[in-house]
């Protein structure tokens, strides 16, 4: 059974991510289903924040959002991260995201 990687919360939406960092390209890979979060890959190292850094920048380029409506919320130092994202539906980023 698979774990469910995206919730809405109000005008909120959280999402579970998975992160690699030091790849060779940036991109939102898929969803691990048996995992129940979205593989990101990132070109920086996870060195003084550039990869969290990174991470904000892709989904605000991905989703054509501003930076500041997307929130680290847990995994500050993890590769697994909870990331809150203000506004918006969880039926858009699923779209988006190519896993709706």
């Amino acid at each position: 059974m698979s774990k469910e990687w995206i919730s809405q919360h109000g005008t909120d939406v959280s999402i579970e991510v998975v992160i690699q960092p030091s790849s060779s390209r940036s991109e939102i890979k898929d969803l691990e289903s048996w995992r129940g979060k979205i593989k990101i890959s990132l070109i920086s190292r996870p060195i003084n924040g550039a990869a969290n850094s990174e991470l904000i920048n892709l989904i605000s380029k991905k989703l054509s959002i501003p930076k500041n409506r997307i929130i680290l919320s847990k995994g500050l130092t993890n590769r697994r991260k909870t990331i809150k994202i203000k506004n918006i539906q969880s039926e858009y980023v699923k779209n988006i995201f190519g896993c709706g």
